[in-house]
């Protein structure tokens, strides 16, 4: 479903991706590991339009998606939820939920009670503001609000990160349940276990480059790999 070749992408004159080449299908959960600094965000920055690579192609269903802007990369049926959540603070849970709808706003009700049933722990707190949400529950709104508009391919970016593990398991349920109903989920992930638990299969990105490509047994039985690209 969505296809990353050679891509190349910089930040001023500074290089950040050397060559990212991935594919996420339907129905599955793509991780994408590595060190802080390994290029992980930049490559969902550029896939969701937010950054123009200067070389490589993304296609999306065999469409050519590379240097689009981000509304017209989400129109195609893809969603991003970043890194900072970037929750609206003074908004209410469901109108922060509303703002992930740009195709037709009276899908807005229905939307709601759809993402509601990933989260159902967003639903005693739909007037209340998104400052007021604890972090789990802010990643969930966050999550929620990109899949209001019912992307295909949805790209998460460390949504684990300081979170109680409580929460971490029922966001792994959540992406596992999205991944079960069709969605190709793409994940940037810095903790080998909960890619492990959740990952077809699993990226390895080390100095802008994609290292490593196979199922999580196969990087847990590859201690090089594990060494050098991911151990502390």
């Amino acid at each position: 479903m969505l296809r990353v070749e050679h891509l190349q992408a910089r930040y001023g004159r500074s290089q950040i991706l050397q060559d990212v080449s991935l594919h996420s299908g339907a129905s599955e959960v793509v991780c994408l590991l590595g060190r802080n600094g390994a290029g992980k965000s930049t490559t969902l920055k550029c896939l969701m339009g937010l950054l123009v690579p200067n070389a490589g192609a993304v296609s999306l269903d065999g469409a050519a998606i590379t240097g689009l802007p981000a509304y017209a990369i989400a129109r195609r049926g893809i969603g991003y939820v970043p890194e900072e959540r970037l929750i609206f603070p003074k908004l209410t849970v469901a109108e922060n939920l509303s703002m992930g709808i740009w195709h037709d706003r009276s899908q807005v009700p229905a939307s709601i009670d759809r993402v509601l049933g990933y989260f159902p722990r967003l639903k005693e707190k739909l007037r209340a503001r998104g400052n007021t949400l604890s972090g789990g529950e802010q990643q969930m709104l966050s999550i929620g609000r990109a899949l209001m508009a019912e992307p295909r391919v949805l790209l998460v970016d460390e949504p684990t990160e300081g979170l109680a593990p409580v929460i971490v398991q029922a966001l792994e349920r959540t992406l596992l349940a999205l991944a079960a109903s069709g969605t190709s989920v793409l994940v940037v992930e810095s903790k080998l276990a909960v890619a492990s638990r959740i990952a077809a299969r699993i990226y390895v990105m080390a100095k802008g480059k994609t290292v490593f490509h196979g199922k999580p047994d196969d990087l847990q039985d590859n201690h090089e790999i594990r060494r050098e690209f991911l151990e502390v």
